[in-house]
This record gives C-alpha cells, sequence and structure tokens, in this order.
C-alpha cells in the first residue's frame, strides 16, 4: 500500500517542474510593481550550488524583459532579472512525505504571512527573502539571494562566532517582525491579536506530530531507536548519574518533543524557522569575508562552540530583540522579561537537543548518498522509516566528519539526562 501511494504521488507531480509563460509573467509584474514591461524570454535551470534543501526541487529562474520607461512612450530598455524557485518535490519518497505533512502547503502559507508583514511596513521581515510568487503544492519563487551577494555554507562545516551573531541578528529580526505585527493590529483593532489563534491550523507543526496515522510519526520513532543504538555505537555510559537506564530515560525524553512543539500557554508565541540546518540559511560577507547579513535563519555549532559562548550567544540575542522592538515602540518587558526568556530557553532546550541528534542523522549524509537514499524506496523504507541504525553504521566509517558530530549530539543528550 505504501509503494502504491508513492507511485500514484509520482504520476501527479512529474510534471510540476515548469513554469507557464503566464505565471512568469505575474512573477514580473510582482518584481516591478507594474505591468509596464513585456517579457522577451525565460530559462529555467538547475542551481549550480549544492545542498538543496530535503523537501523541494530547486530551479534558477532567469529573465529577460522590456521595461517601458513610461506609459507614453514606446521607448524601453531591456534588463536580465534571476529568481530562485523551490518546486514541489518530484522524487517519489520527498512528494510523499511532504504532501502527507503539509510542509509545502505551509511555507507557502509563510511566505503570505511575511509578505502581510512586509506590507505593514515593517521592515525587520527583510531577514526572509522576498516572494513574488507561491501555488501550494507546486512552487515558490524567491529573490535570487545568491545573484545579491549571499552564500550558501557547507552543511558540514560549523559557524565561527562572528557568523553565528549575524544569524541571531536575523532571528531576533524575525520574532520581533511577528511581535510588531501582532501589537500594530491589535492597536488598531482595540483587542488582542495573536496570529496563532488567527491560523491555528497554518502555524501546527509539519514534522512532530503524534496525530494517528501522521507519517512522519514513523520516522521519529526511527531516530529515537537509532539513538538509543547510538549510546553503544559510541561507547556511552548506559547507566546515567541518576542510576537509571540512559535508553529508557531517553525514549521518555524523546517522546515529550510532541509537546514541546504545540503553541506555548506560558509565554508569547513568534514566527520562527523550526528548520534548523544550515542550507536553509545564507549568509553576506564582505571584501575581508566578514559575515555581516544573512537570510533565512537558523544556525548550528559545535559542543565546544556552546561551552564557551551559547549564554553570551543568547544574551546578544535578546538585547538584538529589545532594540527591534524598542525601535517600533514595543517594550520587551511586556512582551518577554530576561527572566521569563531564560526560562523558555530552559524549556525549549530538550527540543534543540533532540532535534539537532536525530537531524543530523539524515542531513551530514554525502550529497550523493542522500539522493540515493531518496531515490530507491524499496531499499530503504526501513532504514528512514522503521530503524535508523544501519543508515548511521553504514555512514559512520569512512566518515570522521558524520561520526564526530553525531557523537557530540549523544553526548548532549547524556548531559541533559544526567540533570533530571
Amino acid at each position: 500500500m505504501f509503494l502504491t501511494i508513492l507511485r500514484v504521488i509520482n504520476d501527479m507531480t512529474k510534471d510540476l517542474t515548469k513554469l507557464t509563460t503566464e505565471e512568469i509573467f505575474s512573477i514580473m509584474a510582482a518584481k516591478l510593481g507594474n505591468s509596464n514591461f513585456e517579457l522577451i524570454n525565460y530559462d529555467l535551470n538547475r542551481p549550480d550550488t549544492k545542498g538543496g534543501g530535503l523537501l523541494c526541487d530547486n530551479a534558477i529562474l532567469t529573465t529577460t524583459v522590456n521595461i517601458f520607461l513610461n506609459k507614453e512612450s514606446q521607448q524601453k530598455v531591456a534588463k536580465n532579472f534571476t529568481f530562485f524557485a523551490k518546486f514541489f518535490p518530484t522524487s517519489e519518497m520527498q512528494s510523499m512525505f511532504c504532501r502527507e505533512t503539509g510542509a509545502f502547503k505551509k511555507e507557502v502559507f509563510m511566505y503570505g504571512m511575511f509578505e502581510t508583514i512586509r506590507a505593514a511596513n515593517i521592515n525587520y521581515i527583510d531577514c526572509v527573502p522576498r516572494c513574488y510568487f507561491s501555488k501550494t503544492d507546486y512552487v515558490l519563487v524567491l529573490e535570487d539571494l545568491i545573484g545579491e551577494g549571499y552564500k550558501i555554507l557547507d552543511k558540514r562545516n560549523l559557524l565561527d562566532y562572528d557568523a553565528v551573531l549575524v544569524v541571531l541578528r536575523g532571528l531576533a529580526k524575525l520574532h520581533a517582525s511577528s511581535i510588531i505585527y501582532e501589537e500594530m493590529v491589535s492597536r488598531d483593532s482595540g483587542k488582542i491579536y495573536r496570529l496563532s489563534e488567527d491560523h491555528p491550523d497554518d502555524f501546527e507543526d509539519t514534522f512532530y506530530n503524534d496525530r494517528e496515522n501522521f507519517i512522519n510519526l514513523r520516522g521519529v520513532q526511527a531516530s529515537i531507536k537509532a539513538l538509543c543504538s547510538e549510546v553503544d555505537i559510541f561507547g556511552i555510559p548506559a547507566i546515567l548519574e541518576s542510576g537509571r537506564d540512559f535508553k529508557e530515560v531517553l525514549r521518555e525524553q524523546c517522546n515529550r518533543v510532541y509537546t514541546l512543539v504545540k503553541r506555548s500557554g506560558r509565554f508569547r508565541n513568534v514566527i520562527s524557522h523550526g528548520d534548523l540546518w544550515s542550507t536553509n540559511f545564507l549568509i553576506k560577507f564582505n571584501k575581508d569575508q566578514e559575515p555581516v547579513d544573512c537570510k533565512l535563519v537558523d544556525f548550528q555549532c559545535g559542543r565546544e562552540f556552546r561551552r564557551e559562548h551559547l549564554y553570551e550567544a543568547i544574551g546578544l540575542y535578546y538585547t538584538n530583540l529589545e532594540k527591534y522592538l524598542k525601535l517600533s515602540g514595543v517594550n520587551i518587558n511586556q512582551i518577554l522579561t530576561i527572566q521569563d526568556f531564560l526560562t523558555s530557553c530552559e524549556e525549549q532546550k530538550l527540543f534543540a537537543i533532540f532535534q539537532t541528534a536525530t537531524y543530523l542523522q539524515l542531513i551530514l549524509i554525502d550529497d550523493e548518498k542522500l539522493e540515493k537514499l531518496f531515490g530507491d524506496i524499496e531499499g530503504n523504507e526501513e532504514s528512514v522509516f522503521e530503524d535508523r541504525t544501519a543508515l548511521i553504521l553504514d555512514n559512520i566509517e569512512g566518515d570522521a566528519v558524520y561520526r564526530e558530530r553525531l557523537r557530540e549530539s549523544m553526548l548532549d543528550l547524556k548531559d541533559y539526562c544526567d540533570r533530571l
């Protein structure tokens, strides 16, 4: 039944990586803010950069248009434009996963929400790219950040201190934008407004969900089984400082993730990124190769970095959040005091550690191997949706980076469970 569903979905999606002339015209009209142009030609090609997302097919859209200089005159000038297109995935396993979780549908919603916030003149939302065209389960067309000087970082490299600070500023901008928007709507309407209450279904998590028959429920449980195997693989002590069995506590704690991702009833909720790995943000560097800006925020760093800089980084994030809110006339202490902020960080620590440990099992795999993994449905269903132990064993041999990052993630889980 599983494979039959996949093949049906594949038939539905195999021709989706195309754009019509009418859609190209809509994209250009959104980009230019008017229709005073004529489309000369356009082209759609795979990007040169590697490391695209797991749940989309990426392409670069290039267009050439004649722009009329004014309505009365026929004078015109030819200009070229490039855009980044994220298509609904055509791979059978990826398209099935994406459709069943609603991940692509949610991303379309989110970019629509970002444009709503942008239209309210909340400029801090510049931490995410402009979206010029979108259609559910089809495509998102975004500004081409690579063409503007931003870079996708190697997913296997850790961020240095300066890069982390740039990303944290972007993260503070993203969070501040949703708070400012809610405060503006509340002020104008005369009643408390919250995005999560206005769009409860759209903000539901599309990856961690324990409802019956949710497709990734199997995937998460497969990850947890592999985490328990990693205790033995990396020779981590099986007994915690409390005397309890590490694997038993690990299973208990990891299954709390379904509660941790739900809307908080205690702290202010904000629009957050939620997909924490390095190909989901881009950084711009100056001529001295110093990071100066980022788009699509996310961060990852090593265990040693966290030991030395974690609380400093958290403090810098809060300082930036306070600054952006203050510049918009919002008092952060009426939203989230520093003490409540630190408490909320502690509350979500388990989710951050768990997400890192389970994401790394897949995303650090070599790109070519990863493509084969998602391309072979019958051969890899068990290792993706039942138990990822065999997948991990296959990749730690001969891959020192993969091995060390997974080992570090398990030590973080051990430290967390030791403190319970």
